[in-house]
């Protein structure tokens, strides 16, 4: 589905929500991350019963600090620059593959839009408490390409 050698996508995809449920799908670093390629026909036969359509492909550059992508064809998205909704789930899905214990907050980095060549930094914040994710705070910077005015009639 991705156009990765079978060795390039690692154990561990897995369906996770914040609200808006993602496809968390690891795969083997940043290059693979950067060759990755939606093949439309593959997803829609793959994903067609599955709780999502939303692939957020990921790779690990340490545990803090990861590089992301997010494909959504099916909402008209061939791929997303930035995707809040996806790094709260993400939020989850780290939460459950970092070392125990480990509780308390955690800061991620989340770099995403790097291979569409509109970068971003996506900070992710998230509190665990006994091992499970309670908070959930997602933040960055953004800078606007477009303004206007939409008028309804009377």
């Amino acid at each position: 589905m991705l156009s990765l050698a079978e060795g390039e996508v690692l154990a561990g995809a897995a369906c996770w929500s914040c609200g808006v449920p993602f496809l968390v799908v690891p795969v083997a670093g940043p290059g693979a991350l950067a060759r990755c390629a939606l093949d439309l026909p593959v997803w829609r036969e793959l994903l067609a019963a599955y709780p999502t359509q939303k692939v957020y492909p990921v790779a690990r550059i340490d545990d803090l600090h990861w590089r992301v992508r997010m494909f959504a064809p099916g909402l008209g998205v061939a791929e997303d620059p930035a995707t809040g909704s996806a790094a709260a789930s993400f939020a989850g899905w780290l939460s459950q593959r970092l070392p125990q214990p480990h509780d308390g907050t955690l800061a991620v980095r989340l770099e995403q839009g790097v291979e569409m060549g509109r970068p971003a930094e996506l900070h992710l914040e998230f509190d665990r408490s006994a091992g499970r994710v309670t908070a959930v705070r997602v933040g960055g910077a953004a800078v606007m390409v477009a303004e206007g005015t939409l008028g309804v009639p009377a």
